[in-house]
């Protein structure tokens, strides 16, 4: 069995992809193309069955092909050290399956991520907080501290990976929104993707120390501002179960939790 083979073209991962069904991949061609150009896709092959791996830095995330069986998955898991994560949501078509095979595989399921939508714009409030939001950053200084800020911070919602040029390409997009005090301190930020008429947001933050005083609603409060000027009504976000603050802020905000819910399932290969 061959160790972990890098993709390094778009060409290279239609090749590998070729003839074969993803159970469970959420990714736009846009994302594969970011992690590919970021050295962070992978494959894995095992008696001609595969998988996909991206490397997530904490962790790697998993995308199983059909035709694999439950033996071949471990033994693919087996050249990895550390975590490897996969998520099913539970409305997929292969999800079932999916499930039973990771059971077998001996992965646990650790989390149920919730999704949260929000389809009536009209209950956003004007900010009271003092705070002013800022947008095209096209600053270095201020890049590397939004990039401090989401590693120094417990989020709101988990990117596990997130580089400078991440935060560049958000803000050359409209897609990143910070968030600063009176004294022009920066102490949150978030950001979100569109597509045809729906936005998600990914990633929302608040320093420690400000937490509870309205901060996340200012950051949601100018998404929603956002996309509804672009004509786009719908606006949506993935919430792990336990992550009660960030449950509260969207509910605070109008959002409803919708019967779509993602499993989290995990195979710590550092403890075999």
């Amino acid at each position: 069995m061959s160790g972990l083979i890098l993709l390094n073209s778009i060409e290279e991962y239609r090749h590998v992809i070729s003839g074969k069904k993803l159970w469970n991949n959420g990714f736009t061609l846009v994302e594969i193309k970011k992690y590919i150009s970021e050295g962070r896709l992978f494959y894995a092959c095992n008696a001609g069955s595969c998988v996909l791996l991206y490397d997530e830095k904490r962790y790697f995330q998993l995308v199983v092909m059909d035709g694999i069986s439950a033996e071949e998955l471990r033994e693919i898991c087996g050249i990895i050290s550390g975590n490897i994560v996969c998520f099913i949501n539970d409305k997929a078509q292969m999800a079932s399956r999916l499930r039973e095979l990771l059971e077998e595989a001996e992965f646990i399921c650790t989390e149920r991520i919730l999704e949260y939508e929000l389809r009536d714009f009209s209950c956003r409030k004007a900010s009271k907080t003092g705070m002013h939001i800022v947008k095209n950053v096209g600053n270095e200084a201020e890049y590397m501290q939004i990039q401090t800020l989401w590693q120094s911070n417990r989020p709101y919602m988990q990117i596990p990976h997130i580089t400078i040029d991440n935060i560049k390409r958000w803000d050359r997009r409209g897609r990143l929104v910070v968030l600063k005090t009176a004294e022009n301190a920066l102490i949150g930020a978030s950001c979100f993707d569109t597509l045809l008429d729906r936005s998600t947001i990914h990633h929302i933050v608040v320093d420690h120390e400000y937490r509870g005083c309205g901060l996340m609603q200012e950051l949601l409060t100018e998404w929603i501002n956002a996309i509804d000027a672009c004509g786009i009504k719908k606006a949506r976000a993935w919430v792990a179960e336990s992550n009660m603050s960030s449950r509260i802020g969207f509910e605070k905000a109008g959002f409803k939790m919708t019967s779509t819910v993602s499993y989290q399932f995990e195979k710590n290969m550092e403890e075999k």
